[in-house]
């Protein structure tokens, strides 16, 4: 499958914590819309990819050095910081969907 290989498993081209929230709720949606339009199996190759990009965007990220009021900064980041992670349990919860309906 072409998200294994060219989109799950990878963080944006940056360090900002926005660009990879971004990817990876863009990611999340691309795995959705692929679900609902082909379906697909409940691999080891698909767990290691998903797994494989939410570790890669989550330790690529640094904070954004253009800001200069560090209040503002880390207000920013922080909400930032929350859509990561927040998309990457939902990829976990997409993957842990796939399993119980490919059971059933």
């Amino acid at each position: 499958m072409v998200l294994e290989k060219c989109l799950l498993p990878f963080a944006a081209n940056t360090s900002s914590i926005l660009d990879n929230a971004k990817v990876s709720v863009l990611v999340e949606n691309l795995l959705r819309l692929f679900l609902k339009d082909c379906g697909c199996d409940y691999t080891p190759r698909l767990v290691s990819a998903v797994e494989k990009g939410i570790l890669a965007r989550e330790s690529k990220i640094k904070g954004d050095k253009r800001r200069k009021d560090s209040g503002v900064k880390n207000k920013v980041e922080d909400s930032d910081l929350v859509w990561l992670k927040a998309s990457g349990e939902r990829l976990r919860m997409l993957l842990d969907w796939i399993k119980k309906n490919e059971q059933s």
